[in-house]
C-alpha cells in the first residue's frame, strides 16, 4: 500500500477544478445585452483562459474580437460569427439556440462586475493548483536542482498575483495621504527623506535614496564603483544601524570584509595584506571588526548570477528580517553585468533588459532601494571624450536607462592624466559623481575625494579626518 500522502495527493489532482458556470454564462449574456457591460469586461483584461468551460473559452474570444474590430454584438451578430467559425456546429439554429440560453440566464446585467469577479477568482485558483502540480511532479522528478523548481515556482505565483486586476483610486483617497506625509516633513524639516548615503552634497540633490526605486551606479573599471556602493553599504549598516544585503558575484565575501575593515579603519589595503599594518593600525581594525560584528549587513558571494536565485534569496532575508521587526533597508549588486537571466534570450542586451526589469520589481515589490553596479561601454575612452561618461555609455542595454529611476557614474580625471608625476595632492584625490538621470529631481555634478590607499570615497571635509 503506497503512502497516503501520495494517495491524497492524486486524488486532489482529479477533483474538478475550482470554477462557476452560472457565472460565465452571467458575463458572456451581459456582455451581449448591454454595450456598457461588454465595455467593463474587456478593459478587465479577462482573458479567454479565465473561462473554465471550453466553449465559453470560444465565445469569449469571438466576443472580444468583434468589439476590437468596432463590430456590434449582440444575438444576431454573434450567431453569425459563432457559425462563421464553426465552434458549435456549421447549424446555424443551434448556435442561436445557445446564444439565446445564455442570454436567458441574464435577464440583467447590472451585477457584471461581481460575476466578472468570480470568474477572474476562479481562475486564479485554477493557475495556483497548476503551479502547485507543477511543484509536485518536479519534486517527484527531481531532474532540476532543489532552488531552481523553488525559484520557478515562486516567480509563478507572483506572476499570478501581478496579473490580479488593479482600478483607478479617485485622488479624494490620496489626498490625506499626501498631507499627512507633508506635514511630517514641515516638523522634521530633513534635506534627506530617503535613505542617507553619507555623501552630504549627494543625499540633499537626491534627498537620499528612495524606496521602490533602481539605483545604476556606473563607471569604467578602476573608477571606484563599488568602493562607492560599498561605502554607502558601511553608512547605512553602521551608522543608519539599518540592515544592507550584498550580493558579490566579483569579490568572494572574504576580500570585501577586508575591504570593509581597511576603508573604514583608514588601513592601507595592499599593505594590510602583506601584514604590514604598524602598531596604530591594529587598534582600529579591531575596534571597526566589533562594530561590524554588531551591523546589520549581510553579503552572498555564492550566488551563480542567476537572477531568479537572487530575488529568491533577497526575499527570504528581508522576510526574516521583517520577523524580528526590521527588514532589508537596501540591496546592492556588484555588478550587473555578471548576472543572467532564466532561460534563452535572444541577445545579451535583451538579456540585461530582462534583468534591469527584474531588478526594478524587486525594489517595487521589497519597496526599498535597490542598487546595480553597472560597467560603461569603452566609449568615455573615445578621442575627444576624455573619459567622462554619458547616459548613453550604458553597456549593453538602453533599457537600463529606461527602468533606473536614478543613474550615477564615476569620474576621476586623474586616472586619464597623461603626466601623473606632477599632479598635486587634491588632484590625484579629486573624483566627480555625476547624476546622469534622476526621475524625480534634478542632474549634475558633486565633488567627492577618492582616497586609493583605503579603496574610500569620502566628502570633501573629511579627506583626512582622523577617527
Amino acid at each position: 500500500m503506497g503512502n497516503r500522502k501520495e494517495v491524497d495527493t492524486f486524488e486532489t489532482t482529479l477533483r474538478i477544478q475550482p470554477h462557476s458556470v452560472e457565472a460565465e454564462k452571467a458575463v458572456l449574456g451581459a456582455m451581449i445585452i448591454d454595450k456598457d457591460a461588454l465595455d467593463k469586461v474587456v478593459e478587465q483584461n479577462i482573458e479567454p483562459s479565465d473561462f473554465f468551460v471550453d466553449l465559453h473559452k470560444r465565445i469569449f474570444d469571438i466576443i472580444r474580437g468583434m468589439y476590437i474590430q468596432q463590430k456590434p454584438v449582440d444575438i444576431l451578430t454573434l450567431t453569425d460569427a459563432i457559425k462563421a467559425g464553426k465552434i458549435v456546429s456549421s447549424d446555424a439554429q443551434t448556435a442561436a439556440a445557445y446564444v439565446i440560453s445564455i442570454v436567458n440566464t441574464v435577464p440583467t446585467s447590472a451585477n457584471v462586475d461581481h460575476y466578472t469577479h468570480i470568474v477572474r477568482e476562479k481562475s486564479m485558483l485554477r493557475k495556483i493548483i497548476r503551479v502547485g502540480t507543477g511543484l509536485i511532479e518536479n519534486a517527484y522528478g527531481a531532474e532540476r536542482d532543489v532552488d531552481n523548481i523553488l525559484d520557478s515556482a515562486e516567480q509563478e505565483v507572483l506572476d499570478i498575483r501581478a496579473k490580479r486586476p488593479t482600478e483607478f483610486v479617485h485622488v479624494k483617497e490620496l489626498v490625506s495621504g499626501a498631507l499627512d506625509r507633508l506635514e511630517q516633513a514641515a516638523k522634521s524639516q530633513k534635506e534627506v527623506t530617503g535613505l542617507a548615503t553619507g555623501f552630504v552634497d549627494f543625499d540633499i540633490m537626491t534627498c537620499g535614496l528612495q524606496p521602490a526605486n533602481l539605483i545604476i551606479v556606473a563607471g569604467r573599471p578602476s573608477m571606484g564603483k563599488t568602493a562607492f556602493a560599498m561605502n554607502i553599504a558601511e553608512h547605512v549598516v553602521v551608522d543608519l544601524k539599518k540592515a544592507v544585503a550584498v550580493f558579490s558575484l566579483e569579490m568572494s565575501k572574504e576580500e570585501l570584509m577586508l575591504r570593509f575593515l581597511c576603508s573604514r579603519g583608514r588601513i592601507n589595503s595592499l599593505k594590510a595584506k602583506k601584514g604590514f599594518i604598524g602598531k596604530d593600525g591594529w587598534p582600529r581594525l579591531t575596534t571597526q571588526g566589533e562594530i561590524f560584528s554588531e551591523s546589520p549587513l549581510y553579503i552572498d558571494d555564492s550566488a551563480s548570477g542567476d537572477m531568479l536565485e537572487m530575488k529568491s534569496r533577497a526575499r527570504k532575508l528581508h522576510k526574516e528580517l521583517l520577523r524580528s521587526g526590521s527588514g532589508l533597508s537596501l540591496i546592492i549588486i556588484d555588478y550587473m553585468q555578471l548576472m543572467h537571466s532564466v532561460g534563452r534570450a535572444e541577445s545579451r542586451q535583451q538579456e540585461i533588459s530582462l534583468i534591469s526589469r527584474s531588478l526594478k520589481r524587486l525594489s517595487m515589490e521589497l519597496h526599498i532601494p535597490v542598487i546595480a553596479v553597472s560597467q560603461l561601454s569603452r566609449k568615455p575612452e573615445e578621442k575627444g571624450r576624455s573619459g567622462r561618461p554619458q547616459l548613453s555609455d550604458l553597456r549593453e542595454s538602453g533599457a537600463i536607462e529606461q527602468d533606473a529611476d536614478l543613474v550615477v557614474s564615476i569620474y576621476r580625471e586623474f586616472y586619464y592624466k597623461e603626466d601623473k608625476n606632477n599632479a598635486t595632492e587634491d588632484e590625484k584625490n579629486k573624483a566627480e559623481i555625476e547624476i546622469l538621470k534622476q526621475r524625480n529631481g534634478p542632474t549634475g555634478r558633486i565633488d567627492l575625494v577618492f582616497l586609493n590607499d583605503y579603496t574610500r570615497f569620502d566628502n570633501l571635509d573629511r579627506a583626512h579626518a582622523k577617527l
